[in-house]
């Protein structure tokens, strides 16, 4: 390769993505490689040792109130204008949605193609059938053309050089439903910060007290699992869920908690950082998604020697969770068996290192590896 210079690009450096698309590029940087990671409107990029970062115009859109159409139209002059001025041979999108314009420009000057990986943070059929199930926007509706199109996706996946799925049903969804050569991907999960296999295991949890860590939005679905604690208390009346996460559907779940006469047992933190805290207080941490990308916050609180019971969904809960060993999965949208498995959770003695060891997996030194598996087939 002559030219050593990767552009990464990402909406929002949040979540499982963007722990595997900063270790690539930490690792790219470390071979040598000039090492870009452009945003164009959304979040400040954090600054990552030897890795320019380029929010684009961030800073000057910031605080201003700009309406759907306007920003999406911005957004693509402005990769467009990023795509002309700096001819990128070799480019990772992180998520398909931004995928889908760096393609369909990547086709447009076909005489200069780039090389381009994407990295799919979702399970993507899960993921189209969810929206197709909201009550979108117009704008969305007339956007989600290019942005979450079937078709599209499966025309991307033949573009596309390579693939990082961050778990194995991802890159069974995108093989069965997309057309994805096998050849193609890699499946590379998170890496769990390593302060989370350090913390000190306790001697004993506490029987009583359930949470759950992540964004409180709709595809989280904890409706459900207030529905479930409401069977809980019924037979173990002092039991306590915490809820540690912000996000747009908070109001309407503390609604859900007051209307179901849970207020008192239910505790809405917030978005809280020190997560350690959490998982040091808990016997059970739970997932109750319609789908995901990777389950960071279970595999965390594995690696903290936290118990877990998660939904059978797309994707991820059965590449981390190993019945009777470290928690357990449980029928999707089988509300009552998720009661009974937090509280058979809640009453099971555990062996607290086991549930750490089963967590290996995902440290940053067992997933470098993949991740350097993948960088030497790209290049």
């Amino acid at each position: 390769m002559t030219d050593k210079k990767i552009h990464v690009v990402i909406k929002t450096p949040a979540g499982g993505a963007w722990h595997t698309a900063m270790l690539t590029a930490q690792e790219w940087s470390r071979h040598g490689y000039d090492v870009h990671i452009t945003s164009f409107l959304n979040d400040p990029l954090p600054f990552i040792d030897g890795i320019k970062t380029n929010p684009m115009m961030y800073k000057r859109m910031k605080g201003k109130a700009l309406n759907r159409p306007f920003t999406i139209l911005l957004s693509f002059y402005l990769m467009t204008r990023w795509f002309i001025r700096e001819k990128p041979t070799h480019i990772m999108s992180v998520g398909l949605p931004i995928s889908m314009p760096i393609a369909i420009l990547n086709a447009l000057f076909f005489w200069r193609k780039a090389k381009l990986s994407v990295l799919v943070e979702t399970h993507p059929s899960a993921h189209l059938d969810h929206k197709k199930k909201q009550n979108n926007s117009l704008t969305f509706r007339v956007m989600a053309f290019i942005t979450h199109n079937k078709l599209l996706y499966q025309w991307v996946m033949g573009e596309v050089s390579k693939v990082i799925a961050l778990s194995n049903a991802i890159g069974d969804d995108l093989i069965e439903n997309y057309g994805l050569d096998r050849a193609k991907i890699h499946v590379i999960p998170p890496f769990i910060n390593t302060a989370f296999f350090e913390y000190p295991l306790p001697d004993q949890r506490p029987n009583n007290k359930i949470l759950s860590i992540g964004r409180l939005s709709s595809e989280k679905n904890l409706g459900d699992l207030l529905k479930a604690f409401q069977f809980i208390l019924r037979k173990k009346p002092d039991v306590n869920l915490d809820i540690v996460g912000d996000g747009e559907c908070r109001a309407e779940l503390e609604k859900q908690a007051a209307n179901l006469g849970l207020s008192d047992h239910v505790t809405f933190h917030g978005a809280r950082y020190d997560i350690d805290y959490f998982h040091a207080q808990t016997g059970v941490q739970i997932l109750c998604s319609h789908y995901e990308g990777f389950p960071l916050a279970l595999v965390e609180s594995c690696a903290n020697g936290v118990p877990m019971v998660s939904y059978d969904g797309p994707s991820g809960p059965r590449d981390a969770i190993i019945d009777g060993v470290n928690g357990y999965v449980i029928d999707q949208y089988d509300v009552k068996a998720l009661a009974e498995a937090i509280i058979k959770t809640l009453d099971q003695s555990w062996d607290y290192k086991s549930i750490r060891d089963s967590a290996s997996q995902f440290h940053p030194d067992n997933v470098r590896g993949q991740v350097m598996m993948f960088i030497k087939d790209f290049i």
